[in-house]
């Protein structure tokens, strides 16, 4: 199949030489990888399809992902201010 398909090839090669210079030699941890970012993609188009059918039927909808991210070490002092 890869070798029918340059393009995919190239796109695959690529991703395992950024994973390998990260760090990441083991295949199977690349897998890993790729299915937690494939997994987190299908969770954002999931959340950007609810917000435009909300959108359409005028109806409210809060995403999962609105407010603001505080990184774990800066958490202290965004609680107090």
């Amino acid at each position: 199949m890869l070798l029918n398909n340059p393009v995919l090839n190239s796109k695959i090669q690529q991703l395992w030489d950024k994973f390998w210079s990260g760090g990441i030699s083991n295949p199977l941890t690349a897998i890993e990888q790729i299915t937690y970012l494939l997994f987190m993609r299908q969770l954002d188009a999931l959340d950007l399809k609810r917000q435009a059918d909300a959108e359409f039927t005028q109806e409210k909808y809060i995403s999962r992902f609105s407010g603001n991210w505080v990184p774990p070490e800066y958490r202290s002092k965004a609680e107090k201010d």
